[in-house]
């Protein structure tokens, strides 16, 4: 069984470790007595060293070993020493009618409410609450207001009886009218409406005429809850939005913006783009209006030399046939040999004449809508055949080799259904111009392939002088040739390969020209699948 002393001092431990603060007691000779277990955690003291009678140096040298001192090196006793003093005279305060109270961190990182009392006849109590959760808010309200303090936007805070607890620096900037920061705080909404309306910044038309009408206007506006968001324009010109958030219990909260720049900007990008968009109108109207006209003089153009055909067709067939009668002295010999020179010169140049005008005349009819296909099943062998001996008298004549490589490599020859006098054309038109553009000795061939969308082409390539890259768009407009009048050596309108691309389009074929200065030109004709004769593939053909 325990004495009655010792059940005191069980006692006296239980009471102790149950706190809910640390506890330490010393003698008034700075002796140990008493501590609790939460005293010594929040201390790192270990329960080895703690002992009844143990000097307040002691425990600071185990204090110094800690590091809390700074490095104590090897002399942790005399450092214990040298802060001695400043240790006492902290005790010392606790003897005066106030004690001592200070707020320091712990080597455990708690923030400690340390408090220190002197009771006469026994010694110093110490008391130790930890306020690690006041401070850690404390501070995280102190960096929150500062961070809302210099936000670009004013706050205004006010309770749920419309009483202004908070502003920030930017509130005072933009209401300069307002009370300061001090003042303004348990100011009513009321009484911020009417210092506005007092200030005569208000443009709004209803502060003119009814200033009572305005404020309770604006005090209705503030208690409305939940979310909301306004314009303000002042006489000054500078435009404000202000967004609220209202809770019943809680009160509102104000953010007032100013957006005037972005207004500007906006209304400024608004009027260029508004005047963008009606010179833009403007020049598309003025554009069609061209086009339009240039479709007019085009049509008119074309229409009237389709209309001319026969007109400039008659007369010129009867001057080749004349020509040729002269020749051929159907009528009796001319009489003179110099007639039948002029004669020959007569017909040579009705026939260029005459080819010059079915070019003219045979692009204008494609561009007027005018060229009817009349499509039917041709061998392209044949015409191929056709075309080539068309030319072969010319080619002779400047030592040319023209070969055909169309061969299908079966015995199923190619079968185009199309308009024959339009491919004719397109044949004799590029190989007419392979022959004139391609110099004596020179090569020139035909061949055939299909690539991978099934398209028939039909490739005439020759070894000539070429065209240049910067030249490979004009010569396809019509009357435009690769060289100038004063440079060139061909005769020529510059319509053939113009018509030769027309006519490919209307059997919906494209048409392909490349081209390298000094090394030759390639032309292609491609026709599309459905232009093949195949079972079923016909157009129009079930």
């Amino acid at each position: 069984m325990n004495s009655p002393r010792e059940n005191t001092l069980h006692l006296l431990e239980s009471i102790l470790d149950s706190m809910n603060e640390g506890f330490m007691a010393w003698s008034e000779d700075y002796k140990l007595v008493a501590w609790n277990q939460l005293f010594l955690d929040y201390w790192h003291y270990p329960e080895e060293l703690m002992k009844v009678g143990l000097p307040l140096l002691d425990v600071l040298e185990y204090q110094v070993s800690l590091g809390t001192y700074g490095d104590p090196g090897d002399n942790a006793r005399e450092l214990a020493k040298s802060h001695m003093a400043t240790v006492m005279a902290d005790f010392d305060k606790s003897a005066t009618p106030d004690g001592y109270e200070t707020i320091t961190k712990s080597p455990s990182g708690h923030w400690l409410h340390m408090r220190r009392r002197l009771v006469d006849g026994f010694g110093f109590l110490t008391l130790a609450s930890d306020v690690t959760e006041k401070i850690v808010a404390e501070r995280a309200a102190e960096l929150m207001h500062d961070n809302i303090n210099s936000f670009p936007d004013s706050i205004i805070m006010l309770d749920a009886d419309d009483r202004v607890t908070f502003t920030n620096n930017r509130y005072h900037e933009i209401y300069p009218f307002s009370p300061d920061k001090e003042k303004i705080i348990g100011c009513t909404l009321e009484q911020l409406a009417r210092m506005t309306l007092d200030s005569g910044t208000v443009e709004h038309p209803l502060a003119a005429t009814d200033p009572e009408a305005w404020v309770q206007e604006r005090i209705a506006e503030r208690q409305n809850l939940g979310i909301s968001e306004l314009q303000s324009r002042r006489k000054d010109g500078r435009i404000y939005a202000i967004k609220q958030n209202r809770d019943e219990k809680n009160g509102s909260i104000i953010v007032t913006s100013d957006i005037t720049d972005q207004i500007n900007a906006e209304e400024a990008l608004q009027e260029a783009k508004d005047t963008l968009e009606a010179r833009v109108e403007e020049r598309t109207r003025e554009l069609q209006q061209e086009i339009l006209q240039r479709e007019i003089a085009s049509r008119a153009k074309s229409e009237f030399l389709a209309n001319m055909s026969h007109e400039l067709r008659t007369p010129l067939n009867a001057i080749i046939g004349f020509s040729e009668v002269m020749l051929r002295e159907v009528k009796g010999p001319l009489g003179n040999a110099s007639y039948q020179e002029y004669a020959k010169a007569i017909n040579e140049a009705g026939d260029h004449l005459l080819d010059l005008i079915n070019d003219v005349l045979d692009l204008a009819k494609v561009e007027a809508g005018q060229w009817e296909l009349y499509e039917e099943e041709i061998d392209l062998q044949r015409l191929v055949d056709w075309a080539g001996r068309m030319v072969s008298e010319q080619a002779a004549s400047r030592q040319l080799v023209v070969v055909s490589n169309i061969s299908t490599g079966d015995d199923a020859p190619d079968v185009v259904y199309a308009d024959e006098r339009a491919l004719r054309q397109i044949l004799l038109n590029l190989l007419s111009n392979a022959v004139k553009f391609t110099d004596p000795g020179g090569r020139i061939e035909i061949s055939r392939e299909t690539n991978a969308e099934d398209y028939l082409i039909i490739s005439i390539t020759d070894n000539g002088m070429g065209i240049a890259d910067r030249d490979l768009e004009r010569v396809m407009e019509q009357f435009s040739q690769a060289a100038s009048t004063d440079t060139r050596d061909h005769e020529g309108t510059g319509l053939g390969l113009p018509l030769v691309r027309k006519l490919v389009e209307l059997h919906d074929g494209k048409f392909v020209l490349s081209s390298k200065l000094g090394i030759g030109t390639t032309v292609s004709v491609c026709l599309p699948p459905e232009r093949r004769v195949r079972q079923g593939n016909l157009p129009g053909r079930t």
